[in-house]
């Protein structure tokens, strides 16, 4: 298997989020993320060459919440200790990872059984395999966002789309079949 970057996700402000993007425009390699409204950042307006979505509010938290959110992980580059934005980035991470590896404990409580992963050091969370877990599990409730999978198996494709439709929003559904009929 061959590892490559599939998309580089940046809120754009001064220094490494830009190299990033400006890097990412450079090679081809698709590039995104948000930044605050009016493409407010601590240097003046984020330049319109950066394919940047604007969020709601001007507050640069819900920038960065939202980066980390949209995205399958997050490097942070510092010297010395972490302070203001680039600690509160490693804070969601960790709110993130500790979230998620929650949901898998409360789910193997309950009877799940973990294929792989299910371990957490810090904002690093092992992607996670689940079976066995029970439809009213939070895991099974709401949408991850997150290395984490849950296994089930279902007699029939009607059963199936029941058992999607009784969660909170219905965004978790993967197929893995020989046979559809």
């Amino acid at each position: 298997m061959t590892n490559h970057i599939e998309t580089i996700v940046s809120g754009g402000q001064t220094g490494v989020d830009r190299a990033g993007l400006d890097v990412a425009l450079e090679l081809g390699i698709p590039c995104g993320g948000w930044c605050p409204k009016g493409r407010r950042a601590v240097d003046g307006v984020i330049p319109a060459k950066y394919p940047l979505k604007e969020t709601e509010t001007q507050e640069y938290k819900e920038r960065t919440r939202l980066n980390v959110l949209d995205s399958d992980g997050t490097l942070i580059l510092n010297r010395g200790d972490l302070a203001g934005g680039t600690k509160y980035t490693a804070d969601i991470a960790e709110s993130e990872a500790k979230r998620l590896h929650d949901w898998i404990h409360e789910a193997v409580e309950r009877g799940a059984h973990v294929l792989c992963g299910g371990t957490r050091d810090g904002a690093m969370l092992d992607a996670t395999v689940l079976e066995n877990v029970p439809q009213d599990a939070v895991i099974n409730r709401k949408e991850a966002f997150g290395p984490v999978a849950v296994l089930s198996d279902f007699a029939d494709f009607d059963a199936a789309l029941a058992s999607i439709n009784d969660s909170d929003f219905g965004l978790q559904a993967g197929i893995f079949t020989r046979d559809l009929y």
